[in-house]
């Protein structure tokens, strides 16, 4: 039933249909429960931009000698749940996603400090020049997540930085050569990214990520 859904959201998304307007048709006709519509709105995309999207991702060792910049929490949450055997979704565009939904209601737990090692270690193997995260400052504890990442960015030997802004998308965009994101606003403006949270799903919990297979 899922994949019938996702074949026809992605029908009306390439011709035209406005995307929120489109999962609640398709989540009505199927009648798909509220993750379900959830995972087919950060799964399902139009060709034109799915092959745009496409075109931008670079392997992660690209960011060899390169100035990376991470959008904190698209990454961070995506490999938390990853950690917690929660199902990921491979996109239409190529990207690894995750669909638990959290966001403002984000909260620091065991499981962030395993993920933040994880996020490093994979940084760490492929030799930026620089790493510059970026959180969200109205999410709560940025400030100290940020502070820890800056500490373990020392402990791992990589040069950079970690901070809180108003909006982590925005500097993300504006800052590096390279962007690690997930997230459609920063992958629509920046020039190049890495799925450097999918790289680590692929690596260690490949059989965990969903692919709605196009038909």
């Amino acid at each position: 039933m899922l994949f019938e859904a996702a074949k026809d959201l992605r029908h009306l998304l390439n011709r035209g249909y406005n995307r929120e307007g489109a999962v609640s048709f398709v989540g009505d006709r199927y009648q798909l429960n509220r993750e379900e519509r959830f995972l087919l709105y950060r799964a399902i995309y139009d060709n034109e931009n799915a092959e745009n999207h496409r075109k931008k991702i670079l392997p992660t060792k690209a960011i060899n000698g390169k100035k990376l910049a991470v959008d904190g929490y698209n990454v961070l949450i995506t490999v938390e749940s990853l950690i917690k055997g929660l199902t990921l979704v491979c996109s239409d565009d190529g990207l690894i996603r995750d669909i638990s939904g959290v966001f403002r209601g984000y909260q620091i737990t065991d499981v962030t400090y395993q993920a933040a090692n994880l996020i490093l270690k994979e940084i760490q193997k492929h030799h930026p020049a620089s790493v510059h995260f970026f959180f969200d400052e109205p999410i709560s504890k940025s400030g100290e997540l940020a502070n820890y990442f800056r500490q373990e960015l020392k402990k791992h030997d990589l040069e950079g930085d970690a901070e809180t802004v108003k909006m982590a998308d925005k500097a993300t965009i504006m800052t590096g050569e390279i962007t690690a994101s997930s997230d459609c606003v920063v992958i629509d403006h920046a020039p190049s990214i890495v799925d450097l949270a999918g790289e680590i799903a692929k690596k260690r919990c490949p059989e965990k990520i969903l692919l709605l297979v196009k038909n």
